[in-house]
């Protein structure tokens, strides 16, 4: 698609436009947005490449925020602590009520996700309309590749807001009239949208990555098309289209020269790794936000660092076979006394930067596959998927353990593949911010009319010490937001 092509094409109304004055400004919820008069952007900011670029930059950094900022409960602390990846031992009050399932709607920090996330889809759209209205000058395979970004970061964001809010409203303008009155838009609407959007993103990427001053670089910081391909293939497992998602997994891991596992899991987080599709950048060095989080003591990976939240849950801890590297270099052990505790050690303390948050990484991918290969009966080749994974985990046999995490036997029935699958994903992907939401989207084992989630939650509740009730399926609203606007309608029994 070229880029003047996509420049006349309808998609976007050019009402007011925010740049790079309004992206380093202070961030303000979506309704909340000042109007337009002060909003106005010059000209010159989308004429030039480079400062269009800046403002894309502006725009990745809210979405950062929703991952790697310690002072805001984000979608990994979400994920692990709403159900049975981590144990809470801090008495932070915001981390509580996502642990015990009191989601507090009038809680600043534990709407901090809604706050970054529209942050983000103002600034995507601005750069959006900024780029269409004022960009003939930028060179076309630079404002493809800019526009294509603010697409798949409008993309990638809505997905993270559907699968924690449900309907959100679909805010495609910085039109401050109209998004400041917007109701609720259903998922599957905000999901052909992101679709959508990631199936434009592909076309306008290149498949090189470039650093924020448009020059190739190893740390994959910013999307290129291989990350659209990425993304549409796990919004196509989330809504149930296996061939496409099977498709787009399948040219993701064939692009050999670009994507490969590590050979030890210890090195997937590393920069340049070739297992990132796309990585977020923690915010400061020797005490990476998303690192601190997840640590128990003082010094558990040779840093002065304590931040620590809690310990991986017995289920999760459990989950791993005798023989698994994942065990040995993702999982620390802390001993106080007569008593051991296991925190998850991914993510190491640094005082040099040598490590990233992956937002999407080939081994996800292998496990898309694998899913969709096995809703398609495609036994075998699912297996052999999952086999990818186990392999580069196995470590080398000993007098102990002599058969270490042993691969998957052709002969298993779709059951006992599916359960399969899910156990390599909680090993695997733990604290990466995927296990509540894959709890939501599988069906229940036992009732395939519900999901997963409806039915293994009150047990975990339980252990938890908390209750579970249907309408903790989905995430509040920020109260402040239905106050401000009154289209908006909260969440039922909230």
């Amino acid at each position: 698609m070229m880029f003047t092509q996509y420049l006349n094409r309808n998609l976007f109304k050019a009402a007011c436009v925010a740049g790079v004055t309004l992206c380093l400004a202070s961030c303000k919820e979506f309704v909340t947005i000042d109007p337009p008069a002060s909003a106005m952007v010059q000209e010159t900011v989308f004429a030039d490449a480079r400062t269009a670029v800046a403002a894309l930059q502006e725009t990745y950094s809210r979405v950062n925020n929703i991952y790697t900022n310690g002072n805001i409960p984000g979608v990994p602390l979400l994920n692990a602590l709403y159900p049975d990846e981590y144990r809470l031992t801090t008495t932070n009050n915001t981390l509580r009520l996502i642990y015990t399932l009191s989601p507090d709607s009038r809680d600043i920090s534990f709407n901090g996700v809604w706050s970054s996330a529209y942050s983000a889809i103002f600034r995507a759209n601005a750069v959006l309309e900024g780029v269409r209205k004022y960009g003939a000058s930028i060179p076309a395979t630079a404002g493809e590749q800019i526009m294509g970004e603010a697409l798949f970061i409008r993309a990638y964001t809505y997905f993270l807001l559907i699968n924690i809010y449900g309907d959100v409203p679909l805010l495609l303008t910085t039109d401050y009239e109209r998004n400041r009155r917007a109701a609720r838009t259903p998922q599957d609407q905000v999901y052909a949208q992101i679709v959508a959007d990631l199936t434009d993103a592909r076309e306008l990427m290149q498949a090189d990555y470039l650093d924020f001053l448009n020059v190739s670089s190893t740390m994959r910081l910013r999307a290129n098309s291989g990350a659209a391909d990425a993304l549409l293939s796990r919004v196509y497992l989330y809504t149930g289209e296996w061939e496409s998602a099977e498709r787009h997994a399948t040219t993701v891991i064939s692009n050999t020269l670009t994507y490969n596992l590590e050979k030890i899991p210890a090195n997937a987080f590393n920069i340049g790794s070739k297992e990132t599709i796309l990585a977020f950048e923690n915010n400061l060095l020797n005490y990476p936000r998303i690192a601190s989080s997840f640590i128990l003591n003082s010094n558990p990976n040779n840093s002065t660092s304590s931040s620590a939240i809690g310990v991986l849950s017995d289920t999760l801890h459990n989950s791993f076979e005798p023989g698994d590297n994942r065990a040995r270099d993702w999982v620390g052990v802390f001993t106080s006394g007569a008593s051991s505790f296991h925190y998850a050690s991914k993510f190491k303390v640094s005082t040099t930067l040598q490590q990233f948050f992956p937002a999407i990484r080939l081994a996800e991918i292998y496990l898309i596959r694998a899913e969709a290969r096995m809703e398609q009966n495609k036994f075998e080749l699912a297996i052999d998927d999952v086999n990818k994974i186990r392999d580069r985990a196995r470590a080398e046999a000993t007098v102990d353990v002599p058969d270490p995490l042993p691969e998957l036997p052709y002969g298993l029935t779709k059951e006992e593949i599916r359960i399969a699958i899910e156990k390599e994903r909680f090993t695997e992907l733990f604290i990466e911010g995927h296990r509540w939401f894959d709890l939501k989207r599988w069906r229940g084992l036992n009732d395939a009319a519900i999901s997963r989630a409806e039915e293994a939650m009150p047990a975990i509740s339980t252990a938890k010490g908390a209750t579970w009730q249907p309408h903790l399926i989905v995430l509040p609203l920020p109260q402040t937001e239905i106050e401000l606007n009154t289209n908006l309608v909260q969440n039922l029994d909230y």
